[in-house]
């Protein structure tokens, strides 16, 4: 992927920007939003108590740890990463996670290693064992089963990233958007009305389909 060899190139600049933010001891955790914490999802048990996390994009950017990672977020932006997720995410020393899958293949992962015990830190997935290097970035389909280990001491940091399948047309985005956000309305978080986000899903897709016909014709 160019734009993450782009980020490559300038993982420099997210290096210092996380050595800066980490010297401010627990000023970070009174500056930033949600500092270091736990896996929120269903995958929380593979995860551990010991992996945690700073979102600076989830779907939207998050503006105030944003304010924090200035130069990490316009460079992201200026390479064209198409992210829907960034974060932070720290492995404490002598653990790992779990072997699992999230679910989906629409959307890829990337690693960028920013503070790395190299050696001792390790990601396998669908059975291929890589190991995470300082400056370096991995991409993968975390829909196979996958895992971690960090056998040094230290806590290990990445800047994980998941973006779009480049298979993904602009339209199945779009669609896929349209969901997401249907998730996150308040009517889906207080009443769980599926048949309301079904109906929502098919309207959307249904107008897709006329769009399509309209420029098709």
């Amino acid at each position: 992927f160019p734009w993450l060899q782009k980020l490559e190139e300038n993982a420099g600049v997210v290096q210092q920007e996380l050595k800066e933010a980490l010297a401010m001891g627990e000023m970070l955790e009174k500056t930033g939003n949600n500092v270091w914490v736990g896996a929120l999802t269903s995958e929380g048990a593979a995860y551990g108590p010991d992996w945690k996390t700073l979102v600076l994009q989830d779907r939207a950017w998050d503006e105030t740890n944003a304010r924090i990672f200035p130069k990490t977020v316009e460079l992201l932006r200026e390479i064209g990463a198409p992210t829907v997720e960034v974060f932070f995410a720290k492995q404490k020393g002598k653990t790992g996670i779990q072997p699992h899958s999230d679910g989906c293949n629409f959307v890829l992962t990337a690693h960028l290693g920013l503070e790395v015990p190299e050696g001792e830190c390790w990601i396998k997935v669908g059975g291929q064992k890589e190991e995470w290097r300082n400056g370096k970035a991995l991409a993968f389909d975390t829909h196979y089963f996958h895992e971690t280990g960090n056998a040094s001491d230290k806590d290990r940091y990445v800047l994980l990233m998941r973006f779009w399948h480049p298979g993904v047309t602009p339209k199945e985005r779009e669609a896929l958007q349209y969901v997401f956000d249907a998730l996150d309305g308040p009517q889906a978080q207080t009443d769980m009305d599926f048949e309301y986000l079904n109906g929502l899903a098919e309207a959307q897709l249904a107008s897709r389909r006329v769009e399509e016909v309209e420029e098709d014709g």
